[in-house]
Formats: C-alpha cells, sequence, structure tokens
C-alpha cells in the first residue's frame, strides 16, 4: 500500500500514516497478527537503531528525535525496526 509522505507536516502525521498502512497490509493480506514477525522502516538520516528514534531525515524537515519504531510498534502491534536506507 501506498501513503502519502507529509514531508511538511508534524511526524505525527506521518507516522499516523505509517501505522495506517501497516494495519491495511495485515487486513488486507487476510493476515493474523501471528502471521507477522515485525515491521521494518528505511529511511535516510541519522537514527538510533537500538531505540527507533530518528535524530534527523533531509526528506522530513519537521523531524527531529522522533521514536518511529516505538509510535508504530504501539499503535500496529508488533516490533518495529529502523534502518538507514542507503
Amino acid at each position: 500500500v501506498r501513503r502519502p509522505s507529509l514531508q511538511d507536516n508534524p511526524p505525527e502525521d506521518t507516522l499516523a500514516q505509517i501505522v495506517d498502512a501497516c494495519r491495511e497490509v495485515v487486513t488486507e493480506g487476510g493476515l493474523a497478527s501471528g502471521d507477522v514477525l515485525g515491521i521494518g522502516i528505511g529511511l535516510p538520516g541519522i537514527m538510533d537503531l537500538q531505540t527507533g528514534v530518528c535524530h534527523w531525515s533531509p526528506n522530513f524537515k519537521h523531524w527531529k528525535d522522533v521514536p518511529i519504531g516505538p509510535v508504530v510498534a504501539a499503535g500496529v502491534g508488533l516490533p518495529t525496526f529502523i534502518l538507514n536506507d542507503a
């Protein structure tokens, strides 16, 4: 599924889009939560891979210390990992 990145919006808007898209993949794919082991998110920037926090991203000008991993994990109910997409 695809969603707009909302790069000029506050981080919460983009995180809500990510959570919504992840839920849609599970629902429309006919998957049970036990069928999915976790979520991986790749994006450019400086991040802490252990905590799932993006400290800065060139694509999202309002992002500073955004807890992507924890927010998406809580919203979807699955372990979530971030990685620099380079």
